[in-house]
């Protein structure tokens, strides 16, 4: 008997031990397959897996058919996405209710009640909505945000709806570690602080951020915009989709944090709409961040390089600006788009960012062999121009008043202009408003007047007469307009585009011949069509222009692509071809040059209004003026 037990108990220490090496040998394959040459992660990444959360939970909301609101396309697709993918990440215990399902009991019994009893204290939570939300206007100011259910009311929201407080309410219910709302809507009122969270390079960086709890949300973005969607999906959510597959992974270290998730996708979504939307990040409570680990699927996406030595340095911005280093100029940022300079030496940097009408932004950095460093550069606005870096602080060119033909009496400067040539200028409203305007007003105020005034009904014309004292209104320079008024230095070129419908057979300079062209009567591009000899039908307006090539009543219009690119999203059956034709005979390159128009011989108004756009030029107003209105 006693030989039997031995015989047993030998049989159970060697099955153990088989187990553990085998499972240690397994471990080590699998650290050595998907991250080697990784210098980020250190051999015990998994056992951190294992120990982040004990319970992954995670509730999922789409609704595309509501009540009493418009009906929306993908959110329910998007639900079903994000659920998909969620499970790839070890979410096991998850809930999703769609349409009908989703109204405002469910979603509170979900998240209040059900979860309040079920989820412990090293587990954690993702919520994501995928449907309308609303900001209401508080009587004692600020705002409220509030998500809205299947058959939420859009007069009655706080009885109704799902407001932002209550969110935060339940999360105090709740006892997870991490709590993470990832809401496809966009909100104001939300009640949050920004986040920033800590360096990547401190010790035991994962450890460090996971082991404190915290309530975090991220929103497609602000209430003054809408949740586009492309391609059966919302852009923020397919945006979302790819961070999470392994875009995000900034130091590709095998983990995504929410500063990586919350600046990837503020910065992709923010260019993948042109700028229409802004997701929004931060925290409502907590010093930790809710982490997801890549599973190995999504690690072999990673792209794992050594950076010969060097170090790296990104950096997003909410104001853009000029980007110095040791008092040296790397480049111009652009607002919320995420800037990367490589092959930067390891060592201490002082980082500079100005802006104009923002307090400048300084701080000190160090770089580590093969590391880089990931900055969310803050700007604070200050509602007047900030000292940007090489501004010429001498901008004043005052004239004698003689020198005006018109205002020489008055303390505000008359500039005729368009009427509607976006996005260069907009007189269709009451305040006038675009590049050009934007530009008139710094030369204005530099050649000593305090304001302008303008007269919106063409610009060659009345500066010939002596109507105003300056033309501008996206007018190119030409040997034939130089016989009636005079220009400034070109503060501006472009080039000329073709626009046709989007099922014509039109690709290149060579498809146009025997093509009807439409046109404005005494246009340049008019012009530019005789010159190269097209058929044309000429109309009185733009707006007729593009009737006759919805309509297939001609087959082509040559227009500046700077406003094709801008009016073409009003015309879905159109699309732009790029040939660039020249203006006119003598021209030696493709483009087109804007220029202030100035009456003829004043050649003292002449001389102040290039000194002044020299100095726009290089001080940085001229940069500003751009990120204001093309962005």
């Amino acid at each position: 008997m006693n030989s039997a037990n031995n015989r047993i108990e030998k049989f159970i220490y060697v099955f153990l031990v088989t187990i553990c090496f085998i499972n240690m040998n397994t471990l080590g394959y699998t650290i050595e397959k998907n991250r080697a040459g990784n210098t980020h992660v250190s051999e015990n990444h998994d056992v951190i897996e294992q120990m982040i959360y004990d319970n992954k939970w995670a509730v999922i909301i789409g609704i595309n058919n509501y009540l009493k609101w418009p009906n929306l396309e993908c959110a329910v697709n998007d639900a079903i996405s994000v659920q998909a993918l969620l499970t790839k990440f070890g979410f096991n215990k998850l809930s999703i209710l769609t349409n009908k399902q989703a109204t405002r009991k469910n979603i509170l019994l979900i998240l209040g009640d059900h979860l309040k009893r079920k989820i412990k204290s090293n587990d954690c939570l993702l919520v994501y909505f995928a449907g309308h939300g609303h900001s209401e206007d508080l009587p004692g100011g600020g705002k409220q945000g509030y998500i809205i259910p299947y058959e939420g009311d859009n007069e009655n929201f706080y009885s109704t709806c799902i407001s932002m407080e209550m969110i935060r309410n339940l999360s105090r219910r709740i006892s997870a570690k991490h709590i993470l709302y990832i809401f496809d809507s966009c909100y104001s009122g939300l009640g949050f602080q920004r986040f920033l969270g800590k360096s990547p390079k401190i010790e035991n960086y994962i450890q460090d951020i996971t082991s404190s709890k915290a309530v975090q949300i991220i929103t497609a973005g602000k209430s003054n915009q809408k949740s586009a969607e492309k391609n059966g999906h919302g852009i923020f959510t397919n945006s979302l989709i790819e961070a999470l597959q392994g875009k995000s992974d900034a130091n590709y270290d095998g983990y995504i944090t929410f500063t990586e998730l919350g600046l990837y996708l503020h910065n992709v979504v923010y260019r993948s709409s042109n700028g229409k939307q802004t997701p929004l990040y931060g925290s409502f409570s907590g010093e930790g961040q809710f982490t997801f680990e890549l599973p190995s699927d999504f690690l072999r996406n990673i792209s794992i390089n050594n950076n010969n030595n060097k170090c790296q340095l990104r950096i997003i911005t909410n104001s853009g600006g000029k980007l110095f280093l040791n008092n040296q100029l790397q480049q111009i940022l652009e607002p919320h788009s995420m800037a990367v300079i490589s092959d930067l030496k390891p060592g201490d940097y002082n980082l500079e960012i100005f802006q104009n009408s923002y307090e400048p932004y300084i701080e000190k950095i160090s770089l580590e062999l093969d590391d880089f460093e990931l900055i969310d550069a803050e700007l604070k606005w200050i509602g007047k121009q900030a000292d940007i870096r090489n501004r010429n602080t001498n901008t004043s060119f005052s004239l004698d008043s003689d020198a005006f033909v018109v205002s020489s009496n008055n303390d505000y400067l008359v500039v005729a202009t368009g009427r509607y040539f976006p996005p260069m200028f907009d007189c269709s409203k009451n305040v006038p408003f675009g590049f050009d305007i934007d530009l008139i007003n710094e030369v204005a105020k530099d050649i000593g007047k305090k304001s302008v005034k303008f007269i919106c009904n063409g610009t060659i014309g009345p500066v010939s007469r002596n109507e105003a004292d300056l033309g501008i209104g996206a007018i190119t320079i030409t040997e034939r307009r130089k016989k009636f008024v005079d220009f400034s230095n070109y503060y501006y070129k472009t080039f000329q585009n073709i626009v046709v419908h989007k099922d014509n057979n039109i690709y290149s300079e060579t498809d146009l011949i025997n093509k009807k062209c439409v046109a404005r009567k005494n246009s340049l591009s008019q012009r530019i069509a005789s010159f190269y000899k097209y058929k044309t039908i000429l109309v009185d307006s733009k707006k007729q222009i593009f009737e006759y090539l919805r309509f297939r009543k001609a087959d082509f219009s040559i227009f500046d692509r700077i406003f094709l690119q801008r009016i073409i999203k009003q015309y879905p059956e159109l699309r732009i071809v790029d040939v660039r034709l020249k203006k006119e005979p003598t021209s030696t390159d493709y483009y087109d040059y804007y220029g202030i128009i100035i009456p003829k011989d004043n050649n003292r108004l002449l001389k102040a209004v290039n000194q002044s756009l020299s100095s726009i030029k290089k001080d940085g107003r001229l940069e500003e003026i751009k990120i204001k209105n093309f962005q």
